[in-house]
């Protein structure tokens, strides 16, 4: 008797795609992801996110040619630097928001955070329209909660609207014939409009071109036709960049993009040896992305998913039918070549390896997918290099994991205090060492590879039901409770000093202040100064003589580099300017200062505040006539506590401490997010012998300050 073949069992599923609820669950999602990134958008950015300052002074840089085109008419007022020439479509959006909504820290916050839901919505179309609904759903959360991505798309850096084109240029490279030539012409725009770091997606492109892409079926079309109509698309952008960018101000345009392709590594391969170079870059091969501020120790459970989705990735990586899709193939050539680009640069900070958001979004997505599904996890074919790149892929992730596991274990030592004992420096030793890790780890990954070839290359990886079921929830609960965790802990400790720092200078100066210093922009976003950035090109180029032309009123000094500057070009620097006011600035101590022999301030009609004037003769001495000037400048500013804060400090030098406590007093009925004034009164306080009140008084201020030695010293003398 013939027996009927029969129907192969469908694997079963974690989840089913014809979900009753499925647009409630999505639409709950988009919600959560723009609740984070709009909630409390004029707050300051973490400070402790990273070792970087660009959160706080990159953002309004980038878009102060818009701003400066709103508030002053012209689209550029620093000829040093400007920025429309270097980021023309950043500048473009912050115009048509500035016009919409007005100029304001909000407003520019807008910048990054439009782009950031432009890229959860095109990820979440692409791939719901690529594998169905369960795929774009799984994108969806991934991309929404990535803290690193929330992050950088609630402020203006150019980053989130760069990850934007990224990802829009990934899913037209994958379109075919059709779209190459416009993924090309998106990669051109980005880099020459936006950064320079998006041209790593082009080779990125081409290796995917020759390697990954499977032929089409219906009709082939030459692989050299492919790449000729994808470089087309960036040779004319960068045409269109050429004549409408570039001629408008050659030399200057010419000086940014060598400072940013040659000035930061012309030190790195001169006078070195050959085997000092390969270390150098295989060890920011091997570290990157590590540690307690790297991108992956920021989004754990995300960068697991991904670095499994990439070797099975690249398990597929063959010009034949595979089980692995082209998006999966694209996605980990991408995420490899971004690794290795960005091991080239010596200057690597996070906003840098936000750049590998797009690509570890879809790794993860793609392992969490085939999860759901119940498909392999792993081609059926693989290409004969597999083993070894398996071998590869397996060194760098246990480099990784063991260097993360020390970073951690180092800065909780350092949070401690008392420094690290021996046994810990050379643990911190070990953990920048290059050989002994390539060594050790390469070794184990090649040692366990070989013992398990056969099952490697043989591996079809169809995970049982239930452990693939458990796997995939653990995964999303750690996602959405790790990063939700990260953000609440951010909302709960945010600061307001950039609108607070803005607020205070538009009391106590007058109009037509013109600022200098690395957070001036920012906080002129708020007060609507005048402002030039003092880092860069001021120091990188020692422009004085192009600098000393602008008609500088104010510096705003955060760094020791700006004071160290100003010091050496003008000698009389310390003598000649007048600190007004003390203030805490995006977790840094500050003090803007004025400075009238400022060659270029005879251009400026500036007339000093009564404050100003007020503490200029407290600066010299003269206390009597300090007060009444605080005394007066109130009179017409009730709402400066700022003047309250001066008198409270005349009192002191008087020695009337119960009149200085009473200010402060009236200080707190104002604002309670003074760190000095809560500092003062705690003095105050301790001089009393209300040694707890006073405790109490400087925890505030060490909330408000989180960096000050001073405070830490107070709060516990054996610090001292």
């Amino acid at each position: 008797m013939k027996s009927t073949p029969t129907k192969p069992k469908a694997v079963p599923s974690v989840l089913d795609d014809d979900w009753r609820y499925y647009s409630l669950i999505a639409g709950l999602c988009f919600a959560v992801a723009v609740v984070l990134r709009m909630v409390f958008l004029n707050a300051d950015p973490p400070w402790n996110f990273t070792w970087s300052q660009a959160l706080f002074t990159d953002g309004a840089r980038a878009i102060d040619g818009a701003r400066s085109k709103i508030l002053f008419g012209d689209w550029i007022i620093d000829m040093r630097s400007p920025v429309v020439l270097f980021y023309p479509l950043v500048n473009l959006l912050a115009f048509v928001i500035f016009r919409v909504g007005g100029v304001g820290l909000a407003q520019a916050n807008l910048v990054g955070v439009l782009p950031g839901l432009a890229s959860i919505s095109l990820l979440y179309v692409w791939m719901r329209k690529l594998e169905g609904k369960l795929a774009g759903l799984i994108a969806l959360v991934v991309l929404s909660l990535c803290y690193v991505h929330v992050i950088y798309s609630r402020v203006p850096m150019v980053e989130s609207l760069l990850i934007l084109m990224l990802l829009a240029a990934f899913f037209l490279a994958l379109r075919g014939r059709g779209s190459l030539f416009f993924s090309g012409l998106l990669i051109g725009s980005a880099a020459f409009m936006v950064k320079l770091h998006a041209l790593h997606f082009v080779p990125v492109v081409l290796v995917y071109l020759l390697l990954a892409r499977p032929p089409d079926e219906e009709r082939p079309t030459p692989v050299l036709h492919l790449i000729a109509a994808f470089l087309a698309g960036c040779v004319v952008a960068f045409g269109v960049w050429f004549a409408f960018v570039y001629f408008v101000n050659p030399e200057v345009v010419a000086k940014y993009f060598r400072s940013n392709i040659l000035i930061a590594q012309k030190g790195e391969y001169a006078g070195v040896s050959l085997l000092a170079v390969i270390e150098k870059r295989l060890g920011a091969f091997i570290h990157l992305g590590s540690g307690r501020e790297g991108f992956f120790a920021k989004a754990p459970v995300m960068a697991l998913a991904a670095v499994a989705g990439l070797i099975f990735a690249i398990s597929g990586l063959t010009r034949e039918k595979s089980s692995v899709r082209p998006w999966e193939k694209l996605a980990a050539i991408w995420f490899a070549g971004l690794v290795a680009a960005l091991s080239f640069l010596s200057y690597r900070p996070l906003r840098y390896l936000a750049l590998l958001t797009p690509s570890v979004t879809l790794l993860a997505a793609s392992f969490l997918w085939r999860l759901v599904r119940g498909g392999p996890l792993f081609a059926s074919r693989k290409p004969g290099w597999y083993i070894y790149g398996f071998a590869i892929w397996l060194a760098w992730v246990l480099i990784h994991i063991q260097q993360d596991i020390i970073h951690q274990v180092i800065s909780r030592a350092g949070s401690a205090g008392g420094g690290l004992t021996p046994g810990q420096m050379s643990l911190y030793r070990f953990g920048l060492s290059v050989w002994p890790k390539v060594l050790i780890f390469g070794g184990a990954a090649v040692v366990l590879t070989l013992i398990f070839r056969r099952r490697i290359v043989s591996a079809k990886a169809a995970l049982p039901y239930g452990f693939r079921k458990t796997v995939f929830w653990l995964m999303v609960a750690g996602i959405v409770i790790l990063n939700s965790a990260m953000f609440l802990g951010y909302v709960d400790q945010r600061k307001y000093s950039i609108v607070d720092g803005a607020a205070s200078l538009d009391r106590v100066l007058s109009d037509g202040a013109f600022l200098v210093g690395d957070c001036s922009t920012t906080m002129s976003l708020e007060s609507g100064f005048r402002t030039l950035p003092a880092y860069g090109d001021l120091i990188r180029y020692d422009e004085r003589e192009e600098f000393e032309k602008y008609p500088v009123t104010h510096f705003v000094i955060r760094f020791p580099t700006l004071y160290e500057y100003l010091t050496k070009n003008h000698t009389d620097f310390n003598q000649k300017m007048v600190p007004v006011r003390n203030f805490v600035l995006c977790g840094r101590d500050a003090v803007i200062v004025r400075y009238e022999d400022w060659p270029g301030y005879g251009l400026s009609s500036y007339k000093p505040s009564g404050f100003e004037q007020a503490m200029g003769l407290l600066n010299e001495g003269l206390i009597d006539g300090a007060r009444s000037g605080f005394e007066s400048f109130l009179g017409r500013r009730q709402d400066s506590y700022e003047a309250l804060v001066g008198l409270a400090i005349c009192d002191l030098q008087q020695g009337r401490n119960d009149d200085a406590a009473r200010a402060l007093e009236k200080v707190f009925e104002l604002t309670d997010r003074d760190a000095l004034s809560h500092e003062i009164y705690g003095d105050i306080l301790n001089s009393r012998g209300r040694g707890m009140e006073a405790k109490d008084e400087w925890e505030k201020a060490l909330k408000l300050n989180p960096n000050s030695r001073t405070l830490r010293d107070k709060l516990d003398p054996r610090r001292r």
